[in-house]
């Protein structure tokens, strides 16, 4: 009966272990390895040809920018 109180399966669902967050682009939200969780955004305009070549490099785009930002960071602390 669904919507009362005897509809759900006792215990909840034991397949929620494969339904969690994979790894499927590149990156993890939580990685112990980091200091610092990817919990941030950042929105930016770029050049249509800038867009072209990011979609082309596929699901490595995130963190070929987040290395370029990380990059160019650490070049101007430097300076």
């Amino acid at each position: 009966m669904p919507g009362t109180k005897d509809s759900g399966r006792p215990g909840g669902n034991p397949a929620l272990k494969t339904a969690e967050y994979q790894e499927e682009h590149g990156y993890q939200i939580q990685d112990p390895t980091r200091e610092e969780a990817f919990t941030a955004q950042l929105q930016l305009r770029i050049t249509p040809s800038m867009q072209a070549a990011l979609k082309a490099m596929g699901k490595q785009r995130n963190q070929f920018i987040r290395d370029a930002i990380a990059e160019k960071l650490e070049r101007e602390n430097q300076q």
